[in-house]
């Protein structure tokens, strides 16, 4: 099985995306008035999703490096395994 090429998606070019960042600091300034009666309070896990998913366009991590089958051998031979 062949190692495919890594294609980094783009949270930040989504209407969802834009969405959430153009509009969810107000919704959680207006949700204890609009919302709360009737739906209860805002959880902290929302918060906390929508924070993490917002800041994941911008701190991108690196795909794990896959070893090539030589490079192993190598750093076993260098290793004195």
């Amino acid at each position: 099985m062949g190692l495919g090429v890594y294609r980094p998606r783009h949270p930040e070019r989504t209407a969802f995306y834009r969405l959430l960042d153009e509009h969810f600091s107000r919704y959680l300034q207006v949700h204890a008035e609009r919302f709360e009666p009737r739906d209860g309070p805002l959880r902290p896990v929302v918060k906390r999703a929508v924070e993490a998913f917002l800041d994941c366009a911008w701190a991108p991590k690196p795909p794990a490096k896959a070893a090539l089958p030589e490079e192993r051998l190598l750093e076993a031979a260098l290793s004195g395994v």
